[in-house]
């Protein structure tokens, strides 16, 4: 394979990052050619010793959005960067990923049942509160106690729901976190098996 060809296909596969850091890149790439070429070997050759531009592209594409999870701040912008990273990871090492969606979406799971049950504490926050409105005649009759005890009832369970979402939203970038070491230290083994 030419450099042109080997260049023109790097290019291709790493088409998604932003324009200044393709030129670095690709500036580091001509200049594996240049200095390749001065030490005498053939295109050929120093294509062998970077290794084929579809995986290299992947693995650059993959340090960069595993530098992206790293820094981002938003558990929103995290948790789109870890998916993109897991697709990724399925091109890159199809074992590895199958060895790493299992848990994953059992994680996935229970983070989800976890999420449902400040939703379903609102859900019957909100039902406590229409039964007040709506049997307002009642609790008159029955007395004041009883809707004192719905109010109080109305408090505890909004109070639960809030404690439980500040529980499921630490444990949730703790799981990003986790899968973001995770597939870190993938790369790095991949990387290092090759070569």
């Amino acid at each position: 394979m030419r450099k042109e060809v080997y260049i023109s296909e790097l290019s291709r596969h790493i088409r998604k990052l932003p324009a200044a850091d393709i030129k670095d890149i690709i500036a580091d790439y001509e200049e594996h050619f240049t200095n390749g070429r001065a030490a005498g070997k053939t295109d050929e050759q120093i294509v062998q010793s970077l290794g084929m531009p579809k995986a290299v592209g992947q693995e650059i594409m993959m340090n960069t959005l595993v530098t992206t999870a790293e820094t981002s701040t938003t558990l929103v912008q995290r948790s789109e960067v870890v998916l993109r990273m897991l697709l990724l990871f399925l091109v890159l090492a199809p074992f590895n990923f199958l060895m790493l969606v299992c848990p994953f979406l059992v994680l996935a799971c229970l983070l989800m049942a976890g999420w449902a049950i400040p939703f379903a504490l609102v859900a019957a926050a909100i039902g406590i509160v229409a039964f007040i409105f709506q049997n307002f005649a009642l609790i008159g009759v029955v007395g004041i106690l009883t809707g004192l005890s719905m109010a109080c009832m109305w408090i505890g369970t909004i109070g639960i729901a809030v404690l439980i979402s500040l529980v499921m939203l630490v444990l949730t970038k703790g799981l990003l976190n986790l899968i973001i070491a995770y597939v870190k230290w993938n790369v790095n083994f991949i990387t290092a098996r090759k070569a």
